[in-house]
């Protein structure tokens, strides 16, 4: 389930909406399985692991424009090497960043719900 939302998060920072909308529903089914409101069933299992080989295509797919985008641009660096816990720290930093970041829009557009509505007995 984290899995999900971090990729859900993370695709949202980067405005990949088809990766949005699709590990959305994901979360969506693992929650309600979670929960116990979905019973586990082979279509939801076989519909979950089709849903996780698209978003694995269109990652290939941003991965090869960005190799292109790469090698058009700019000489390729062959490795770099960093520690894993410094990148594990950076990730967790990002997701962090990307959950306040929608909580935000989410507060703002209730904000800017609530002040465009007139007061209650009002009008």
């Amino acid at each position: 389930m984290r899995a999900v939302h971090s990729i859900n998060e993370t695709a949202g920072f980067f405005g990949w909406t088809a990766i949005v909308k699709l590990s959305y529903e994901m979360g969506n089914l693992l929650g309600e399985q979670q929960s116990g409101g979905l019973a586990i069933q082979q279509q939801i299992v076989d519909t979950l692991l089709a849903a996780t080989d698209i978003i694995r295509e269109r990652m290939d797919h941003v991965k090869l424009a960005d190799q292109r985008d790469r090698s058009a641009n700019q000489p390729a660096i062959d490795s770099i090497r960093v520690q894993i816990s410094l990148l594990n720290a950076m990730f967790n930093l990002v997701s962090v960043m990307v959950l306040g970041r929608n909580q935000l829009l989410r507060l703002l557009g209730s904000l800017s719900e609530n002040h465009s509505r007139p007061a209650f007995g009002t009008g």
